[in-house]
């Protein structure tokens, strides 16, 4: 019996269990922490890819709403150019805005050879040629 008894009181001594479990248990908590970490890093990697995700989707549909938008602005504008370009409206503008009057149109007879060689002469003589 004296035997147990001194050996109850080692080990209340402070006589230490040996350092081979203690150390395999702090590798085991650092391999079970170093498990943790990597796993929420994955998690918080993954939230925030589907955070991301779901924001860029939200702008593309921001975007897509302006650029229909855009788009039935463009064709407003490509039919009233269209309506700005027509020989009728130029005209009406002309009438309305300006008071202009469309002016008869003159037509020209031809002339004869005697008076084609007459203005050739006059448009030598006014530019100097000294012929």
């Amino acid at each position: 019996m004296k035997t147990q008894r001194s050996a109850g009181r080692a080990f209340a001594r402070g006589v230490q269990r040996p350092r081979r479990s203690r150390v395999l248990r702090l590798q085991l908590r650092r391999t079970h922490v170093l498990w943790l970490l990597a796993f929420a890093a994955v998690i918080f990697l993954k939230v925030w890819q589907k955070t991301f995700i779901d924001h860029m989707n939200r702008r593309n549909g921001v975007w897509a709403d302006e650029l229909k938008l855009l788009r039935y602005e463009n064709l407003l504008l490509e039919a009233k150019i269209e309506e700005l370009r027509s020989l009728e409206r130029i005209s009406q503008i002309a009438r309305d805005q300006y008071h202009m009057m469309e002016v008869p149109k003159i037509k020209l007879q031809k002339k004869n050879a005697f008076e084609r060689l007459t203005d050739r002469f006059s448009n030598d003589v006014g530019r100097g040629s000294g012929r």
